[in-house]
């Protein structure tokens, strides 16, 4: 049976502390949420919202469970955090486009120090070309989206956004948005941080626009929770670093 107990607590840093599990616990209850991914200037598009899990995972008394809190950073730099978003794409040296933004890191609970429950990050914000709209970063959520394109301008071609996890790219960090190599371009964003089992947890990043046109945003990262949890809501979190909030122990 399961039954409320206890308190509740929000882990404000990476490796602020960590939970014991009681003699009596079974299971506890946990919402993550996974950091925002990065923008910049005016003409580069909206970042993608990081994904949300509220879970009830199993425990064995004396288990200890160690929160990881993604940080946002609202530049071309990836988020920090279990997993890294992807860098954004520079722009073209000398050039009026922009970069891309970074896409956000993820949040996490370790059981023993193996993950239990993964809040992947949102995608980076595409950059804005001399005049043209970024894409938008894709959100995290069930599944994770993936980044809209660039603006295209008559002289050039927007870039496509990157997709959601999960890609064809084995890897749980964001992969990097691609960097502009023609003036006034703008740069892709950077795939969101993820996890998945099989390694395929990250976003993807977006691509370049070329000449005047506007890169894509980046794909939003795989939120993850340990078989045999119950009780699983996936959701975008609307919040810029990610959060880790202990709720319970259920008997």
């Amino acid at each position: 049976m399961v039954e409320h107990a206890t308190e509740t607590t929000t882990a404000p840093d990476e490796g602020s502390g960590e939970w014991i599990a009681p003699p009596d616990a079974k299971w506890a209850e946990f919402e993550v949420c996974g950091g925002q991914g990065g923008h910049g200037v005016d003409t580069s598009g909206s970042a993608g919202w990081g994904g949300g899990v509220k879970a009830v995972v199993p425990v064995r008394p004396g288990d200890r469970l160690t929160p990881v809190v993604a940080r946002w950073n609202n530049g071309r730099a990836g988020g920090h955090g279990y997993t890294n978003g992807g860098n954004g794409g520079d722009n073209a040296s000398g050039s009026t486009g922009h970069g891309g933004g970074g896409g956000g890191g993820s949040s996490a609970v370790l059981r023993n120090g193996e993950p239990v429950i993964v809040a992947g990050g949102g995608g980076g914000a595409g950059g804005g070309g001399l005049t043209a709209k970024g894409g938008g970063g894709g959100d995290g959520g069930d599944p994770p989206k993936a980044g809209t394109s660039g603006q295209t301008m008559p002289d050039g071609q927007g870039g496509v956004g990157g997709p959601g996890a999960p890609t064809r790219w084995k890897q749980q960090n964001g992969r990097s948005g691609e960097g502009a190599s023609k003036l006034g371009a703008g740069g892709g964003g950077g795939g969101g941080a993820g996890y998945a089992p099989d390694g395929h947890g990250g976003g993807g990043g977006g691509d370049a626009g070329t000449y005047s046109s506007a890169g894509g945003g980046g794909g939003a990262g795989a939120s993850w929770v340990v078989d045999g949890a119950s009780k699983k809501i996936t959701k975008a979190w609307h919040g810029e670093s990610g959060s880790v909030k202990f709720i319970a122990w259920h008997k």
